[in-house]
């Protein structure tokens, strides 16, 4: 489960947005990387443990 860091969203992993954030470069080729977002708002989500 992901909750939203911004408007309380929640759900499961296969709901989750995602950007593309570039990171610098790798043995001079440009190194992207892809993170998981909100689908409703698109701010940053985190991994909660269903307890």
């Amino acid at each position: 489960m992901y909750k939203c860091e911004r408007c309380d969203w929640t759900g499961s992993s296969s709901e989750l947005g995602h950007y593309t954030e570039y990171r610098g470069e790798c043995h001079g080729a440009p190194a992207w990387e892809t993170l998981p977002c909100c689908p409703e708002c698109g701010y940053d989500v985190e991994n909660i443990e269903e307890e």
